[in-house]
C-alpha cells in the first residue's frame, strides 16, 4: 500500500515538475517574440537562450537566435544556429534563405554560393531577394550574361507587385473596405510614379 501511494506521489510531482518547465518554456519563447517584434535583439535573445536551455529545437527558436545573429553581424554563428531548421518540414524554407543571405554576406567561397542560388531558384524562381543575390554573385563571377539575365527576371517579378496591388484596390474597394482599397491604390500609384521617374 505504502508502495503504491510513493508511485502516485512521485508521479505527481514529475507532472507538476514538467509542466512548470512547459509553462517556463512558452513564457520565456513569447517574450522573446515580443522582445524580437519591438526590435530588442539582446533582449529577445536572452528569453530564446532561457528556451533553448529548456528544449533545444522548440519551434522555431533556433530560427530566431540565427536572425539575431545576423542583423547583429555575427555571421559565423548563424550557420551554427540554423543547423536544425535546414531539414524541418516548417522552417526549412525561411532557414534556407537565411544561409543565403549569410553565405551572400559573410562566405568567400562565391562559386559555391552561386550553385546554392541556383538551387534555391530551381526551387522558388519568383523570390526577389534570392534574383538579386544570384544576379550579383554571378556579376562578380564575370558572367555577365547570365547577371543580366537575372537582373531582367526580377524588374519582370516585381512588375507583378504592381498588378497585385491594382487587383487588391478593386477587390477591397468592391468589398466596401475602403482603408485597405486606399492603402493598395496609394501603393499602386506610388509604385507607376517610382517606374515612370526611372525611365
Amino acid at each position: 500500500m505504502n508502495f503504491k501511494i510513493l508511485i502516485i506521489a512521485f508521479s505527481v510531482l514529475c507532472f507538476v515538475g514538467c509542466n512548470q518547465h512547459e509553462q517556463t518554456l512558452i513564457h520565456e519563447y513569447n517574450l522573446g517574440k515580443e522582445e524580437y517584434r519591438k526590435g530588442n535583439l539582446a533582449g529577445s535573445k536572452k528569453h530564446f537562450k532561457r528556451a533553448v536551455s529548456i528544449k533545444t529545437d522548440y519551434r522555431d527558436v533556433p530560427l530566431y537566435l540565427a536572425k539575431i545573429a545576423y542583423y547583429q553581424g555575427k555571421y559565423e554563428d548563424v550557420g551554427y544556429q540554423l543547423e536544425t531548421m535546414l531539414n524541418d518540414e516548417t522552417y526549412a524554407y525561411q532557414a534556407n534563405l537565411l544561409k543565403l543571405k549569410n553565405d551572400f554576406v559573410f562566405s568567400k567561397d562565391r562559386v559555391g554560393l552561386s550553385k546554392a542560388l541556383e538551387n534555391a531558384l530551381a526551387k522558388d524562381s519568383s523570390n526577389l531577394e534570392i534574383l538579386l543575390m544570384a544576379a550579383k554573385v554571378s556579376e562578380e563571377l564575370g558572367k555577365i550574361g547570365h547577371s543580366i539575365l537575372l537582373y531582367e527576371r526580377t524588374i519582370q517579378e516585381s512588375s507583378k507587385i504592381a498588378l497585385a496591388h491594382q487587383n487588391l484596390f478593386r477587390i477591397y474597394n468592391q468589398a466596401g473596405i475602403k482603408e485597405r482599397a486606399k492603402y493598395h491604390s496609394k501603393k499602386f500609384e506610388l509604385w507607376n510614379e517610382k517606374h515612370e521617374y526611372q525611365k
